[in-house]
């Protein structure tokens, strides 16, 4: 489904190294989406950031390095 022109908060992660583990294959990355009243959640395909955007990302990785 499509959520267009909503305001969402967008969760999820970026592995290099876990293609197919924890992200689908051919992708680095595994994103869910919270939105509505009351929240409903649902996975992310594809995602379009407009100018304006706040987008926001962890300084440093809070795991040990492998």
């Amino acid at each position: 489904f499509r959520l267009p022109n909503t305001l969402a908060t967008l969760v999820g992660f970026y592995s290099p190294s876990d293609e197919g583990v924890f992200t689908h294959m051919g992708s680095k990355t595994h994103v869910h989406v919270v939105a509505g009243t009351p929240p409903g959640t649902g996975h992310v395909d594809h995602v379009m950031v407009l100018p304006g955007a706040i987008v926001r990302f962890p300084l440093k990785a809070s795991l040990p390095a492998r």
